[in-house]
């Protein structure tokens, strides 16, 4: 991605509430611990005459002593040379620091454009610390108080201005652009490989991977176009989602929050469980809560090339075990590494979006009907057998059923799961929930 505009700073100075107060909603996990951003997260910016993508990133030179903030450093200063605009974002409550000067230095060595924007600028003596900010830079700064929004429109009227002098053509209005036809959520808990698939999926190195837990905490999202499939997917990257009771600080709990708030707003949601500890238990609370949301299953074993063929079928038949309510999903053995399984991954995608969103006409719904009751002879409940007299489709994503029937009450629960399952075998409803709804209707007669 070139030509975007780079909000930059040491860390702690306010560029993810800049971020959030320019974009409008909160996008970008704020706190005021040091090193909260390790990821770049980008978003876009509407004005009257066209858009421009703004990115929040990592802060930079602090001697951070973790290894993931000093990866994400380096990680954000090549990205910087990338952008066409900076905003270098000083914080006003302090005099310029030892770490702002030699930011300063760096852009300046470097030959890269940038404008200053004045954090904070509503606190106590922040005029005179707007001064010394502006004698360091060469610059005049834009005052802002992200929190209130004060100063956000001359900001971004700054930032237009720059790309007209530069003969920098804005992005065209995206409001009426195309929008992805799936979202695709990757889950999983902490190291079970979502970063190094989002990576591959969206072609460039856009989440931070590391073997230590808790890389990815802001969820990260790209839309990738497969003409080959005749579909564009928004892939979205999550925190890794462990039990409540391991999170361990209040960042984790806002990443926890901000993940089961992607699962809700996703069609499919892929679970990742790494070759390397394939247990399932663990992961039995995150696939509840995505059949709580109604949403598509596959179910993704990463790191397939460090097990043989044998262990993968043996893990896949205890897995198809432990899940008996949710059997239809699929299962896809993945190697990024090797990059095997991929092409089968977005296949399988394809056809349980195609099963979530799917249509089946009354006529063929009858005809199972009249197929299921041919072979199922329903237990007598109280002197009654269930029977289902007709039926038919009421929504999709994922497939609504209602069956009128001669008494619900009948319908007991081993009857129930029989009729869903020979719906999914006769319909091919793989890696799709299903809601079938019994309503029961008086007969003319007692049978």
């Amino acid at each position: 991605m070139e030509n975007f505009v780079a909000l930059i700073g040491r860390p702690n100075v306010g560029k993810s509430t800049l971020f959030n107060r320019i974009l409008g909603f909160q996008k970008s996990i704020t706190h005021k611990q040091a090193g909260t951003t390790l990821d770049v997260l980008y978003g876009t910016v509407e004005t009257p005459s066209g858009s421009f993508i703004l990115a929040d990133c990592p802060g930079v030179f602090e001697n951070f002593s973790d290894p993931l903030n000093v990866q994400a450093q380096e990680r954000a200063l090549a990205l910087f040379q990338k952008a066409a605009l900076l905003v270098l974002v000083m914080d006003t409550t302090l005099p310029p620091s030892k770490e702002d000067r030699t930011l300063v230095q760096w852009l300046r060595k470097h030959d890269q454009h940038f404008i200053v924007c004045a954090t904070k600028a509503d606190q106590r003596n922040s005029e005179e610390h707007i001064a010394a900010i502006e004698q360091l830079t060469g610059q005049e700064a834009y005052p802002v108080a992200a929190l209130q929004g004060g100063g956000i429109d001359r900001l971004i009227l700054g930032i237009k201005d720059f790309f007209i002098t530069n003969k920098i053509p804005l992005l065209p209005d995206t409001a009426n652009s195309p929008k992805p036809d799936i979202k695709v959520a990757l889950l999983g808990r902490p190291n079970a490989g979502k970063s190094t698939l989002f990576n591959y999926l969206a072609g460039e190195e856009l989440s931070l991977v590391s073997d230590i837990p808790g890389t990815t905490r802001d969820p990260l999202d790209v839309i990738t176009n497969y003409p080959e499939l005749n579909m564009s997917i928004q892939w979205i990257d999550t925190a890794g989602l462990r039990r409540r009771a391991k999170i361990a600080d209040n960042i984790e709990y806002i990443s926890y929050l901000r993940s089961h708030k992607v699962i809700e707003q996703c069609d499919i949601a892929v679970l990742l469980i790494s070759a390397e500890n394939m247990v399932v238990h663990r992961d039995e609370t995150i696939i509840q809560y995505i059949l709580e949301q109604r949403k598509g299953l596959v179910i993704v074993v990463t790191k397939s090339d460090i097990v043989s063929h044998e262990v993968l079928k043996k893990f896949e038949q205890e897995m198809r075990y432990i899940l008996q309510y949710a059997k239809w999903a699929p299962i896809v053995p993945l190697s990024v590494h090797e990059k095997k399984g991929v092409d089968n991954l977005l296949h399988i995608i394809q056809h349980v979006a195609a099963q979530y969103s799917r249509t089946i006409s009354t006529q063929k719904i009858n005809k199972f009907l009249e197929y299921f009751q041919s072979l199922h002879t329903a237990p007598l409940i109280k002197g009654k057998r269930a029977k289902m007299y007709y039926g038919l489709q009421t929504d999709t994503k994922p497939p609504h059923f209602l069956f009128f029937v001669n008494d619900d009450d009948v319908f007991r629960f081993s009857h129930v799961r029989a009729i869903e399952n020979n719906l999914r075998q006769y319909f091919e409803l793989e890696g799709t929930p299903v809601i079938i709804e019994y309503r029961s209707r008086r007969e003319k007669t007692e049978e």
